[in-house]
């Protein structure tokens, strides 16, 4: 029995110490190379984040961390970032809300459905904010960027824009303060002696003239500044595009009748017994009958518009007269002169001395 025991004994030591040994070095080893990651936990703790703190075999100090689950948006689309403050794990954040970053607008804050507006595409975050590339808006086609209004206080661009501020506005059209600017078509009547102006407003989607009066006349014919006596005319008034008024003369022809104390019309008195004067402006050819010739012996009997229908005899007078009449419209002008005696008087100057001259052995002395 004895020699049974000696047996065991020595086969008992045959299972080297070292290898032993070494089994028990490893796991030291692997104790002493624990890390927090291994575990999912991290060396420090984690910004806004709800953390609990872990010891591990070796003594490191490790944080298990979670985020309160008002954190629960990543905002990582294009254009939009999270809103306040971020729950942090690992790197990764989380946000109680998203917002549009810098150059993005919030959908609330556009104004849809502009027809000169083009829109782009959005982009829409987790918790659905929405949020527009400011720079991405543009004019649809056919419309222009607007960039000034007309040189004019009178005349200014309708415009869209998407936004409050006004940073994009595109042109749909324009106002005309007063009605002072005209298209060409819709130029006043009876204004053809008045000179126009233009300013072009290009930014239209489609472009046009508008007209002005620039307080000029024409110098054409049929048109004029000034007036003459017995010329006819229509005046022509418009409204300048600064707010003042233009008046021009449209000769239309001459008058006719009387005219303050002289006489008008187309037809030239004889200028054996009248004084008149032509008077030409543009293609009007007229006629100032002012009086009787002077030196012609004739005086003046009546001018006005109810000439009596006899001026051959005068009043108190012992002569009988010759009488020449200008007719224009309604008024008359009777020139005359003395061409023998009144009933019952003679000729003392009578030719051939009248009678052989014993006509004045009869003649008061």
């Amino acid at each position: 029995m004895l020699s049974c025991l000696m047996t065991i004994s020595a086969q008992a030591k045959v299972t080297p110490i070292n290898e032993y040994n070494m089994t028990i070095t490893d796991d030291k080893q692997q104790a002493f190379n624990q890390s927090c990651s291994a575990y999912g936990w991290f060396d420090s703790i984690q910004a806004n984040a709800i953390c609990t703190q872990q010891t591990l075999m070796n003594g490191a100090k490790c944080y298990d961390c979670h985020c309160d689950s008002k954190y629960k948006y990543a905002c990582a689309s294009e254009g939009i970032i999270g809103s306040g403050e971020a729950c942090s794990i690992g790197g990764t954040k989380k946000y109680t809300a998203c917002t549009c970053a810098e150059g993005y607008i919030k959908e609330a804050e556009v104004t849809k459905n502009l027809t000169s507006i083009s829109y782009p595409q959005p982009s829409t975050g987790d918790d659905k904010t929405t949020c527009y590339k400011k720079s991405a808006f543009a004019c649809n086609a056919g419309y222009n960027k607007f960039t000034s209004h007309p040189a004019s206080p009178y005349v200014t661009y309708t415009t869209e824009s998407p936004f409050s501020d006004k940073s994009l506005q595109c042109v749909t059209d324009y106002s005309n303060t007063g009605g002072r600017y005209f298209k060409a078509e819709n130029r006043p009547a009876n204004t053809d002696c008045l000179e126009t102006s233009s300013i072009s407003l290009d930014l239209l989607p489609s472009s046009i003239d508008l007209y002005y009066f620039n307080g000029n006349c024409s110098s054409s014919t049929g048109c004029t500044t000034t007036k003459k006596d017995c010329v006819l005319y229509n005046d022509q008034t418009g409204t300048t595009n600064k707010g003042g008024s233009v008046t021009c003369n449209k000769i239309s022809g001459c008058q006719s009748g009387l005219v303050g104390s002289y006489i008008c019309g187309m037809t030239e008195a004889d200028s054996n017994y009248f004084t008149s004067e032509k008077v030409t402006d543009g293609d009007a050819i007229c006629y100032k009958v002012s009086g009787c010739k002077t030196g012609s012996g004739y005086e003046q009997a009546y001018i006005g518009t109810s000439p009596a229908s006899d001026y051959t005899t005068k009043s108190g007078s012992n002569y009988t007269y010759t009488v020449k009449t200008h007719t224009s419209g309604s008024a008359s002008l009777v020139c005359r002169t003395p061409s023998g005696c009144s009933t019952g008087y003679y000729n003392f100057a009578c030719e051939g001395g009248c009678w052989n001259g014993l006509l004045s052995l009869w003649m008061p002395r």
